[in-house]
């Protein structure tokens, strides 16, 4: 029985063109060509091997070689790639080019934990922290701090005034309002910079009991006094100071965390004042528990060995 096989023959390039012949079954082989523009030339010893395989006489294949290739156009054998249109000459009146500024930057969105009631707390540190690290007025680096408190401001809280924001929530719920805020600076890196088994969170400085109208903190209105009293109570930080404690890292890269919390209440009264020792560890479970919203924000401060020559 014979079957009609595919036998391959090599055009230039490599291309593999395809002429039919009747062949045996086990005829498997390709033929090696030789080319010459649009003819394909097979050597007799290539016919000759290929028809003891075949059980083809060489006439018969040569001739089977001629008929299929011989009409083949030239362009069967080379591609040409066409060349891309020329561009349409000058001047073109309908392009303008204009430089124009990128847009700006849209703020991300609060986190859940940044709003309550029927408003968001949005709080500024532009003083305090500029491109991600806390600037050297709060730190011993290029001399000592000039700041004895970390400078923030805020805005977004609700004073049930009905100016800017609504006094009642949908359910006609009256919206909470904060009574006082909290400022908190902390190293979460403490004492050899990040990385470190053996390092602790450290309490730079914390102040409660501002007043819930304030806009901000400062080295000014920090002292602010009414009837005697000192109205912020800045209390006794890690270092056993009251105030911020000295910002010198002495050993690799130190992360810092601001949180500004807004209140329900104050943490002290009239008739329970804060105590000048009250540890910060028992100031921070109050916090939680009166916290209406909270705000942190986080900066770096890499260590300077000549700071302590």
């Amino acid at each position: 029985m014979r079957r009609r096989r595919k036998l391959g023959l090599l055009a230039p390039g490599g291309t593999s063109l395809c002429c039919f012949f009747t062949l045996s079954c086990e005829a498997t082989t390709i033929l090696t060509s030789r080319t010459s523009i649009g003819k394909v030339q097979s050597t007799s010893e290539d016919l000759v091997l290929l028809a003891r395989t075949t059980r083809t006489t060489t006439s018969e294949l040569r001739t089977a070689t001629t008929t299929n290739t011989k009409d083949l156009p030239q362009d069967f054998f080379t591609f040409e790639t066409p060349a891309p249109p020329a561009p349409p000459s000058g001047p073109f009146p309908y392009v303008f080019w204009v430089t124009t500024p990128p847009p700006p930057e849209i703020p991300p969105p609060p986190a859940w934990e940044n709003c309550y009631g029927c408003d968001c707390l949005t709080v500024h540190a532009d003083t305090l922290i500029k491109g991600g690290v806390l600037d050297n007025a709060f730190t011993c680096i290029g001399g000592d701090a000039s700041h004895s408190v970390p400078v923030v401001t805020w805005d977004g809280m609700p004073k049930n005034s009905g100016l800017g924001h609504p006094i009642l929530k949908k359910g006609r719920e009256a919206c909470p309002k904060a009574l006082s805020l909290a400022v908190v600076l902390e190293d979460l890196d403490y004492p050899n910079g990040t990385g470190e088994v053996t390092n602790k969170v450290f309490n730079h400085f914390w102040a409660v009991d501002i007043p819930g109208d304030w806009t901000g903190l400062n080295d000014g209105n920090v002292k602010t006094r009414y009837r005697d009293q000192q109205l912020v109570f800045v209390g006794k930080n890690d270092a056993g100071e009251h105030g911020l404690a000295k910002i010198c890292p002495q050993k690799g890269t130190h992360r810092y965390r601001i949180t500004v919390w807004a209140l329900r209440d104050y943490l002290g009264s009239g008739d329970k004042p804060l105590g000048p020792e009250t540890p910060w560890a028992d100031v921070l479970p109050r916090l939680d528990e009166l916290e209406l919203a909270k705000v942190q924000m986080f900066a770096t401060v890499q260590s300077d060995p000549s700071t302590f020559k």
